[in-house]
């Protein structure tokens, strides 16, 4: 029905988009997808800007299959959008329901990531080093043994 892989649509969904009826959508809408999902975050904020009452939730450490990857978020997720769904539907009107603006999960800024990544580098820099200064082999018959 999609095709042959997820990356090339073809098939019986081949010339189906439905991007401009977005806004035709009435119900409260969750929208899940993991930083690392072939669906990119970008994408899932245009869907939400043109769904109106929708909430989006990216979820850090997975990619496409975020139940899996972060369960428990996942099902914290639903459990609070589902309470709130159904709080506004007791209160009788189908506006009632207003959309959680959910915080990002990685707020560090990309200041923030170098340090941590050179950190990362000047440690296995040393101790590469120090294992190459410190080291000794010993020659043996058959080429050089282990370091000890």
């Amino acid at each position: 029905m999609q095709g042959a892989s997820e990356f090339t649509i073809s098939g019986a969904l081949g010339d189906m988009n439905l991007t401009d009826r977005l806004h035709e959508i009435e119900v409260p809408t969750l929208l899940t997808s993991g930083r690392f999902d072939t669906m990119r975050p970008s994408i899932v904020k245009t869907m939400q800007r043109q769904i109106k009452r929708s909430e989006r939730k990216l979820f850090p450490h997975s990619g496409h299959v975020s139940m899996i990857d972060d369960a428990g978020m996942m099902t914290d997720t639903i459990g609070d959008f589902l309470g709130r769904v159904e709080v506004s539907l007791r209160q009788g009107s189908k506006d009632a329901f207003e959309p959680k603006i959910w915080e990002e999960e990685d707020t560090r800024s990309k200041e923030t990531l170098l340090p941590e990544w050179s950190i990362f580098v000047f440690t296995t820099l040393v101790a590469f080093s120090l294992g190459a200064y410190f080291g000794r082999r010993r020659e043996c018959r058959s080429g050089y043994s282990p370091i000890d």
